[in-house]
């Protein structure tokens, strides 16, 4: 049971508040960082067990949860996503927010010191991609199997995509990744021009709104061609519902079977798994953009990208492998 102690500043009552206002507060937060949000006061409770929770927290509350976070091994960055959650309900509510203390601005602080703070993630580049599908038959053994991963490495690389944007990570998000009845190939005059991909849900964004990606061919290099290879891969596979990602069977394609394939495909190659995950398709693409020239503006719209984050992303250096 949470509370609210009245002793401390005066908490702004949603009664008092009109339609119109409680609308555009409902709207400041996007659907996927309230559940977020959800989640961590529910860790939050289940930290703090049979104590009572009232609000404000108190400093040492906020100050053994981080504790509690970091011993179970959470990212600084997602130590202070969970803060953050803690933070907006008492600024909502127009109360003291413990998590502006000093004190608890220091244990983050030591969170990001005892935590080495490189990403240790690189990017799979073009040059890398290429040996990748060249050696998919010497590592995969069945063939569909070789057009799935290859269509997947090919279509996360040239889109920008989080592997979880194309294939499943838990049951719950089955209908958030890319859509067979989203995928429309473009005809001009009878030749195959490009297909558009219309992604409905991926992280930041704040209208709700799909986007549409669109890839087109590439004649000068056929073995990696995203738009060839999806259109063999269709009508390969040819469900017409549900994940894009599916095996002949019809089961959803899960992350974890892609990550495995990935790790010896990358190991068979010479380099090392531990520094190539799913994310190194959206780095490298970042990167090669970066190399050809694009603008930061333009790799950040290409990649839906809403700040400066891209720039992490971007390994210039690494071009050359």
């Amino acid at each position: 049971m949470v509370g609210t102690k009245s002793n401390t500043c005066s908490p702004t009552f949603v009664g008092d508040l009109t339609d119109e206002a409680k609308h555009l507060i409902n709207s400041a937060l996007t659907p996927s960082t309230k559940a977020s949000y959800q989640k961590t006061w529910q860790k939050l409770i289940e930290f703090l067990g049979h104590q009572q929770i009232s609000l404000p927290l108190q400093l040492a509350q906020v100050a053994n949860f981080i504790g509690n976070l970091f011993t179970k091994g959470l990212k600084p960055a997602t130590i202070a996503s969970h803060i953050s959650a803690l933070s907006y309900v008492h600024k909502m509510l127009n109360i003291q927010d413990p998590t502006a203390l000093f004190i608890i601005r220091k244990a983050l602080k030591g969170c990001e010191n005892l935590t080495p703070s490189a990403d240790a993630r690189l990017p799979i580049t073009k040059a890398i991609l290429d040996k990748m599908i060249i050696n998919l038959p010497s590592v995969v053994r069945l063939h569909v199997h070789q057009l799935l991963l290859k269509t997947i490495f090919l279509v996360a690389f040239n889109g920008f995509f989080r592997l979880g944007e194309l294939v499943v990570r838990s049951k719950q998000s089955i209908g958030r990744v890319l859509q067979r009845q989203d995928i429309l190939f473009t005809w001009e005059k009878g030749i195959l021009k490009g297909v558009e991909l219309t992604l409905r849900f991926f992280k930041n964004n704040k209208t709700n709104k799909p986007v549409t990606i669109f890839l087109s061919a590439l004649p000068s290099s056929p073995r990696i061609c995203p738009m060839n290879t999806l259109y063999a891969f269709v009508n390969t596979f040819k469900h017409n519902t549900g994940p894009l990602f599916q095996h002949t069977n019809g089961q959803y394609v899960s992350a974890h079977f892609v990550a495995e394939q990935m790790k010896k495909l990358i190991t068979f190659i010479g380099l090392n798994p531990t520094q190539y995950k799913g994310h190194s398709f959206r780095i490298g693409a970042a990167t090669n953009a970066a190399s050809l020239g694009y603008s930061e503006q333009l790799i950040q719209k290409l990649g839906r990208w809403n700040s400066n984050a891209l720039q992490r992303y971007i390994r210039i250096e690494s071009i050359r492998m």
